[in-house]
């Protein structure tokens, strides 16, 4: 068994997509020496807990309790036993300011990765609904390749290779006539450029204060959600220097741009 204070990933699959979400706050892990979750989904029932996802083998429900909100994700193993993560959702510890975060790691021009070491969930600069609980999902990766391809509505490929922190928000679009537009709208606010705006994908990117170069694809995912991937990359611009210190046994890689094109390194 064990306790700590920290993010937990729970995942899934909904219509041949992976779900993946984190949530902060001590957690269990915990084997039962039943065959199956039968026993578990009346317990469950008892609780009044709410039943998020469930497959036969496998189910994610949660439960209002002492202290909060309790998380629970069951899975059978072999035909002995299944094991149960709980999660006592916690407020995340606070993080620095972007602005503080940018200025250390680039002052004098040298990139020191041990922030990205600590692999914590925190929002986007791109994030047009500003609150990360209003999103339907939402899942992040730490520092690496991203290459991702994605069509609009008239079949035409948009390709997208690059290298950095990646964000994957689900956004609920009930009642809104075009939300591509205003994910636009919100990335030219930040000061950006929308770089691809057709039926059913809207790409936009921006540069911040630090040099960091954020791109924002959004592209429908249904009739009430759209997927906006944010990845946040080092970027090299021409006649530009940078001098990088990776810790030993860590990659690091950056992109540049020159002529419209986007190459990953």
């Amino acid at each position: 068994m064990e306790e700590q204070l920290s993010a937990t990933e729970f995942s899934w699959e909904y219509d041949q997509e992976e779900i993946v979400f984190y949530l902060w706050g001590n957690h269990w892990i915990l084997a039962v020496d039943e065959p199956s979750l039968d026993g578990f989904r009346e317990y469950l029932a008892e609780l009044g807990a709410n039943i998020i996802v469930d497959d036969g083998d496998f189910l994610i429900a949660n439960v209002d309790g002492p202290g909060g909100v309790w998380w629970a994700c069951a899975q059978v193993f072999t035909d002995r036993y299944y094991e149960i993560t709980v999660v006592q959702e916690l407020e995340p510890p606070e993080r620095p300011q972007e602005e503080e975060l940018y200025a250390e790691e680039y002052a004098d021009n040298v990139y020191d990765d041990g922030y990205y070491g600590e692999y914590d969930f925190y929002p986007p600069l791109i994030n047009p609904l500003g609150d990360v609980a209003a999103y339907v999902y939402f899942d992040y990766a730490p520092g690496g390749y991203v290459d991702n391809w994605y069509y609009n509505a008239d079949g035409e490929q948009f390709t997208f290779f690059g290298w950095g922190e990646r964000w994957r928000l689900y956004v609920p679009v009930e009642g809104q006539e075009d939300p591509l537009a205003g994910l636009a709208a919100h990335i030219e606010a930040l000061g950006g450029e929308i770089v691809e705006n057709s039926r059913g994908l809207l790409v936009g990117e921006l540069v911040d204060s630090a040099g960091y170069l954020w791109t924002g694809i959004g592209e429908y995912f249904g009739e009430d959600i759209y997927i906006l991937t944010v990845v946040k990359e080092i970027a090299v611009f021409p006649g530009q220097t940078l001098t990088f210190k990776p810790e030993p046994g860590r990659d690091i890689g950056f992109v540049t741009k020159s002529n419209g094109s986007h190459s990953a390194v």
